[in-house]
């Protein structure tokens, strides 16, 4: 077994809502020799109906993660990771993160179909050729028609047959077909042609072509056409000028943008639980991004209240494992005489008071994923036993000296400098070099400052929800407040702070009065960095809000802070500052 796209993104195409594929990457194209027309060639268990359901998904949610299989030209892979993510309302991007070619004689290969009207050799067919109601045909090198769909048949008299594709259509400009077909040669892959159909049944029927040049080596296929009238609906959701404006524009600009797109999308999927506008924060978020779909330990660091957890369930989420069990464990809150029992279990008369077996929870945890909260509290004499895990994956119940094998994928979390235990002798240096595989730092509340507002907003309407109030204003004052304060217990003293305020408010503003009373609401002046723009808006403001909004003349902001009139308002304009509002 082959991995085909183990971490990148290299793996991808553009697609519009009928299916059809309007731009596929060279690293993809070169798996499927031919860029196919459509979704329903690499994935033949989709139907339009599937299809058409993940794109309604995909509008309204922006994304979507599937499971399904890829058909390649002779290969099928397993693919776990697959991402459509909405680019407009026209076209979605169609991402595999991860696949595997399956090497079995079970492969799903196109379907073989000999057709005696037409020639005794066997023509290679996707199942989307025979159902669609679109005329398709298959011709060989001299043009002769070796298959052709319903929709086509539907076009014809009943006893024809044995014809070429001069026979059936026409240049705009009354000329045969082949020599256009000929001239283009395979470069490009695929072109699409102005056309007359000459249907016996309906008369000249002017329309579109769509020409895919064939692998030789799936003679005698040499060409597929699939055609569609110009006053019917179009095969691809559009007309196909604009298909081809679209797919020359997206040949130019995909290609440069693709790992930008890529990330931003999978970005917004993977962390729809985290509230977050801070760069510095999105650095993090991409740390967990890059380390998810491995098996590495991850080692996450950070004051109490961050947020940890949240980052735990993400990897979690995004991990192959996402389907098995998350189990979690508070290693601070459990005592120390029954924390080796939690972990790895006990028999049955192991000690006193086990009167039954007890499964472990990384027994538990077995094919899945453990977080070991607060794993600086892990007792120094249990520290060698979890050690035993990571390095062999091997437990042993209390009372039961068989070794257990287990699968388990460990998240660790503390807010403790494991570093300084190590020096203390408090924490062995090998378990935690077993855990620091991938250390994430995150931050505290007072490094992403900018999302303060958004989180102001979130825990108004959680805790509304929770009490059943419907508290949705907060003062000017206390909203600068919030925004200052420094947050010694991070998110959690927040979110605590809103929902007291919330449950002791009278109408609709937030009462923070109690905040003001325990001392935590001081002047503006606190001791707090703030970068020099800001500081100067403040001490603007303050001057403006003393002359009641007056900027130039005697008596004004300009005369007290000694500076040009122009020049205060060209910085005010800068900084944002309205003089009506004093």
């Amino acid at each position: 077994m082959s991995t085909l796209s183990a971490t990148s993104a290299d793996y991808y195409c553009v697609v519009d809502q009928n299916g059809a594929i309007v731009y596929m990457s060279k690293l993809f194209l070169s798996e499927m020799k031919t860029q196919p027309p459509s979704v329903f060639y690499i994935n033949p268990e989709f139907s339009m109906m599937t299809w058409k359901k993940l794109w309604n998904e995909v509008q309204e949610l922006g994304h979507k993660k599937i499971n399904c299989q890829i058909q390649l030209e002779i290969d099928e892979m397993d693919c776990s990771k697959v991402f459509l993510f909405k680019l407009d309302q026209d076209l979605c991007l169609y991402v595999i993160l991860d696949a595997f070619k399956k090497n079995s004689k079970n492969t799903i290969t196109p379907q073989t179909v000999a057709h005696e009207q037409y020639d005794s050799d066997k023509v290679k067919i996707y199942s989307y050729d025979i159902n669609t109601n679109n005329a398709v045909a298959y011709l060989n090198e001299n043009g002769k028609i070796i298959f052709m769909n319903e929709g086509m048949k539907k076009h014809l008299n009943d006893e024809q047959g044995n014809i070429k594709v001069d026979d059936l259509f026409l240049e705009t400009d009354l000329g045969p077909v082949m020599p256009s077909f000929i001239k283009l040669g395979e470069d490009p892959k695929e072109a699409v042609l102005q056309m007359i159909m000459k249907s016996p049944k309906e008369g000249f029927i002017k329309g579109y072509l769509r020409l895919t040049f064939h692998d030789t080596r799936q003679a005698p296929a040499r060409y597929r056409i699939e055609f569609y009238g110009e006053n019917s609906i179009a095969l691809y959701g559009e007309p196909v000028q604009n298909a081809l404006l679209k797919y020359e524009k997206l040949a130019e600009d995909v290609v440069s943008q693709k790992e930008q797109l890529v990330e931003e999308a999978i970005e917004n999927f993977k962390f729809e639980d985290i509230i977050t506008q801070s760069k510095a924060y999105k650095d993090i978020l991409a740390q967990v991004a890059q380390v998810a779909d491995t098996t590495s330990t991850v080692l996450i660091l950070g004051e109490t209240g961050t947020g940890k957890e949240l980052l735990c369930n993400s990897i979690y989420k995004l991990s192959d494992r996402s389907d098995k069990i998350l189990v979690k464990v508070n290693c601070g809150s459990i005592p120390a005489e029954l924390i080796e029992s939690m972990l790895f279990g006990h028999e049955k008369g192991a000690f006193t008071g086990a009167d039954k077996q007890k499964i472990g929870k990384f027994e538990l945890a077995d094919q899945g994923t453990i977080f070991l909260d607060e794993i600086g509290e892990l007792p120094l004499a249990l520290q060698a036993r979890l050690l035993r895990v990571l390095q062999e994956g091997e437990i042993e119940r209390i009372g039961n000296a068989n070794t257990i094998k287990v699968d388990v994928r460990v998240i660790a979390a503390t807010n403790r400098d494991l570093q300084k235990m190590v020096t203390e002798g408090t924490f062995r240096s090998d378990l935690y070099y077993r855990l620091n595989v991938f250390p994430i730092y995150n931050i505290p509340l007072r490094e992403r400052k900018e999302d303060i507002p958004l989180l102001i907003k979130h825990f108004l309407s959680k805790t509304n929800k929770k009490t059943g109030r419907n508290v949705i204003n907060i003062s000017k004052k206390d909203f600068g407040f919030l925004t200052r304060y420094h947050y010694p217990g991070n998110i959690r003293e927040l979110e605590n702070i809103i929902e007291r305020g919330v449950i002791l408010s009278k109408d609709d503003t937030i009462d923070l009065q109690f905040l003001h009373k325990a001392g935590k609401i001081t002047s503006e002046e606190e001791d707090t960095f703030v970068s020099f723009d800001e500081m100067q808006k403040r001490y603007i403001m303050k001057v403006l809000k003393a002359t009641k909004g007056k900027v130039s003349g005697e008596g004004s902001a300009s005369e007290i802070l000694e500076i040009n009139n122009k020049t205060l308002f060209s910085r005010m304009r800068k900084l944002g500052i309205d003089p009506k509002q004093f």
